[in-house]
């Protein structure tokens, strides 16, 4: 995401965890590692309901077109993507 470590990464950790979205648990490991996990009982439930809407109703709109279409369709969104992160990374590495 080119943040830093450091401030940008923990305070938006920190925006997480207040949401209900993630929380910190140490590496048994190594105590100095912190380890972010989504916390899938706390607001995040209510996403997914809502994840799982829209893919039900994108279900039923790929349902509509033919093999021959989705693959337009794909090789559509594939070159777009392409493009997006090929000018993310001039912009990244001018």
């Amino acid at each position: 995401m080119g943040l830093s470590k450091g401030g940008a990464v923990t305070a938006v950790i920190d925006r997480l965890e207040k949401a209900g979205f993630a929380r910190r648990r140490r590496d048994a490991s190594d105590r100095r590692h912190v380890i972010v996990e989504l916390d899938r009982e706390g607001a995040y439930t209510g996403f997914r309901q809502i994840f799982e809407r829209f893919s039900e109703a994108y279900t039923a709109l790929i349902e509509k077109y033919d093999d021959a279409r989705l693959a337009l369709l794909l090789d559509f969104a594939n070159g777009a993507s392409e493009i997006v992160y090929s000018e993310t990374m001039k912009i990244r590495n001018p």
